[in-house]
């Protein structure tokens, strides 16, 4: 089964982001007692894709147990994010971490059970080591689509080499 109507529900959860789901937006820190405005759609991040869900958790009657439905994910200014499916939040993440992003680029964002993997920070410097590793291991898998069966696992061997000399760090 498909529920697929993309503009609708992209127009559905940035409205309910914008309305209530995003965290405010605090402009005068140092004003005490000022509320916080709601977010502008120009200053959030917005990403549609189709995603399988369980029908019941998108209350869909179907005789099949996974249902195909538009996913929307708004990340806030105030660096938060909501996971919809088929206009409907799904779950709030106040502080996303690389894993979040990681299943956001993979386009397979986590059901809301498992939500909590994906609440808190990483460090800055893993941060930084994992996004220039995931970016330069990307490229090499990109490249290594165009090698002949030799010479990938050529790039394979010198892959776990790197992996037993990472390993031997973590040891020490």
């Amino acid at each position: 089964m498909n529920i697929r109507h993309p503009e609708c529900h992209l127009r559905r959860a940035l409205a309910s982001a914008l309305a209530t789901d995003l965290e405010g937006v605090d402009d005068t820190p140092d004003v005490e007692g000022a509320a916080p405005r709601r977010p502008r759609e120009d200053e959030c991040g917005v990403v549609l894709f189709g995603q399988f869900w369980p029908a019941a958790l998108l209350a869909v009657q179907a005789q099949v147990r996974l249902v195909e439905a538009d996913t929307v994910v708004v990340s806030g200014p105030a660096g938060d994010a909501c996971v919809y499916a088929a206009g409907r939040l799904l779950y709030r993440v106040a502080h996303p971490n690389r894993r979040f992003f990681l299943d956001l680029s993979a386009q397979c964002m986590a059901q809301p059970a498992a939500r909590v993997a994906y609440e808190g920070r990483d460090s800055a410097d893993l941060e930084a080591v994992d996004y220039e590793l995931e970016g330069a291991l990307a490229r090499l898998c990109g490249a290594a689509r165009h090698l002949d069966s030799g010479e990938a696992l050529s790039a394979a061997r010198v892959l776990r080499e790197y992996v037993l000399r990472f390993e031997a760090l973590a040891a020490a």
